[in-house]
């Protein structure tokens, strides 16, 4: 995956950790998984902007979800 344009290992740290885990109670994440993904958006990219098809992202303030299904056209 780190091969594709644009796509960036974020190792995990303790503010990860700790920003996943309010994530799971504040936000009703059901899945950690999500959590992590959602933390390291929040703390790694600017934009806040996270590439799913999951709407569990919608819950969670200050991210923005693209659907890659409603992707436009070229």
């Amino acid at each position: 995956m780190t091969m594709l344009r644009n796509i960036v290992w974020v190792p995990t740290t303790t503010d990860n950790d700790l920003l996943a885990l309010t994530l799971v109670s504040t936000c009703r994440l059901t899945s950690i998984f999500d959590a992590y993904h959602a933390a390291a958006c929040l703390l790694s990219d600017p934009e806040h902007t996270i590439l799913s098809t999951d709407e569990a992202y919608d819950k969670i303030p200050r991210i923005t979800r693209i659907d890659p299904r409603h992707r436009e056209a070229d």
